[in-house]
């Protein structure tokens, strides 16, 4: 009798490509077992009702997985990283992403599973084609839930360094950001570019930003693809852009910050006051980050010529930058 698969559903309130991590993280680990996995992700961050439960399916198809997994086949529950940890490694304190080295990993356990929807890639091209003009510069700008909380702050100028530095050869920047004031700054800084951006950001991160999910979710794909797109590559701390480089290993690129060493803080509210938790694992992350950004974040020269990092801005040169919101 053929065996049924397992199922496990992603419900954890995540961002898309901590979520994808998950994915590459379970497909691994079934490999390793010779289970055959089937992945959804439900979490309300990014379901649409009209759309069905499994957000997964709104903008990647499934790998040999076409037909649905039997209702009684058993299902593993993800509502938090510890839960992870807990059913691929058995213990909830021993995170799964301390197994994972090369940035690469990402890219050959996603294609084994996943890929992403041919309308989706075909806007990515579309968009490329009309708006790409010469050598460009992408360039990723995350603010509205990094600072102080995964990441320390950055500086406009900071950016603007690098890009003298690295793409003084770039006739086009294109810009990912979710500060809306970021792109002028931009314009202003280097008026002789072409400047351009994917998506519209609205000052707001994307835990609070709900009114139209599907739409959140496939801005944030294609915002991704276009970065993997571009001839260089200049970011700041986020899964969006690490995955840039998952899509594209051959992209050359700069580190801009760095993101915090150990788990993020929680938030918690008691009588209206905000506190910040620390909760660790016992084995600390590796580097900086989860995985695949403390892939790029390594300072081994080998390591950064292998990744294509082609420098890391400390966070000791980065001096607390505006906010705009």
């Amino acid at each position: 009798m053929e065996r049924c698969p397992e199922i496990f559903e992603i419900e954890e309130p995540i961002g898309l490509f901590a979520t994808l991590y998950y994915v590459v993280a379970i497909v691994r680990a079934c490999e390793e077992r010779g289970v055959e996995p089937r992945i959804v992700a439900t979490s309300l961050l990014y379901a649409d009702p009209e759309r069905g439960s499994d957000w997964l399916a709104y903008h990647f198809d499934r790998r040999g997985d076409e037909a649905p997994a039997p209702a009684a086949t058993p299902r593993h529950r993800i509502r938090t990283r510890r839960n992870l940890n807990r059913i691929l490694r058995g213990r909830p304190d021993l995170d799964i992403q301390n197994e994972f080295r090369d940035v690469r990993e990402a890219g050959l356990y996603f294609d084994k599973y996943l890929r992403i929807k041919p309308e989706i890639l075909q806007a990515a091209r579309a968009y490329a084609a009309e708006h790409f003009q010469g050598k460009t510069l992408g360039i990723h700008w995350r603010g509205t839930d990094k600072p102080l909380d995964e990441a320390d702050p950055i500086s406009r100028e900071t950016i603007v360094g690098a890009v003298t530095r690295h793409g003084a050869d770039c006739e086009t920047i294109f810009i990912a950001t979710d500060e809306p004031a970021f792109t002028e700054d931009i314009r202003k800084a280097f008026p002789d570019r072409r400047v351009v951006s994917f998506s519209a950001p609205t000052g707001r991160c994307f835990q609070d930003e709900l009114d139209d999910n599907y739409r959140k979710g496939r801005e944030a794909l294609l915002d991704c693809l276009l970065l993997a797109s571009c001839d260089l590559l200049i970011k700041t701390p986020s899964a969006l852009s690490a995955w840039s480089k998952v899509f594209n290993p051959d992209l050359p690129v700069v580190l801009v910050g760095r993101p915090y060493k150990e788990h993020h803080r929680r938030r918690l509210q008691f009588l209206g006051i905000k506190v910040r938790l620390r909760t660790r694992f016992a084995r600390p992350l590796r580097l900086l980050g989860f995985y695949p950004e403390s892939a790029l974040y390594d300072p081994d020269e080998r390591a950064m010529a292998r990744n294509g990092v082609l420098e890391i801005v400390p966070e000791s040169d980065a001096p607390p930058r505006r906010r705009y919101h």
